[in-house]
């Protein structure tokens, strides 16, 4: 039996477990996953007042992913959220959450009900997260080369490129 350790890092638990059996011959130790945190935020007080915004940010870089409610749209902004987790003044407005919340969080961001602030998969933010808020346009021959693009297409990559 494998043994386990829980502790609190950054109000979020987590386990240590040395290795995760995938597919009864593949394992990898939890070193090589990424974490994905969310946070939601509020206007005001936490879930005194309206929400605002929401943060997904990684435990490998300093990446992060952030909804822009005044042009409802998703931006690649690590500087802002340093800047609001960092001050304070700010404690009270914002809260880790799990996926699941953070999905149910982000549909209340949307304005006339669109699904714009719809929460990206977190394959695609890991994708994203690669590119530094900047991946390569379809036109770029990079995008191609690009793993998720391969693994979404269902293609191996070209010799030729």
């Amino acid at each position: 039996m494998a043994r386990t350790t829980s502790w609190r890092v950054d109000r979020v638990a987590l386990v240590d477990m040395p290795m995760l059996e995938l597919t009864g011959w593949a394992a990898f130790s939890w070193q090589e996953l990424t974490l994905l945190y969310y946070r939601a935020v509020y206007e005001g007080e936490y879930e005194k007042s309206p929400p605002f915004t929401i943060f997904v940010t990684s435990d490998k870089s300093q990446d992060a992913l952030v909804w822009a409610q005044g042009i409802q749209m998703w931006q690649y902004d690590p500087g802002r959220v340093i800047g609001f987790t960092s001050d304070f003044r700010n404690d009270d407005r914002w809260e880790l959450v799990d996926r699941a919340s953070a999905e149910i969080f982000s549909r209340r961001l949307a304005v006339d009900g669109s699904t714009a602030s719809e929460l990206p998969s977190e394959e695609w933010i890991e994708w994203f997260f690669s590119w530094k808020g900047d991946p390569p346009d379809h036109e770029d021959i990079s995008w191609n080369d690009d793993y998720y693009v391969r693994k979404m297409k269902g293609t191996p990559p070209s010799r030729d490129q």
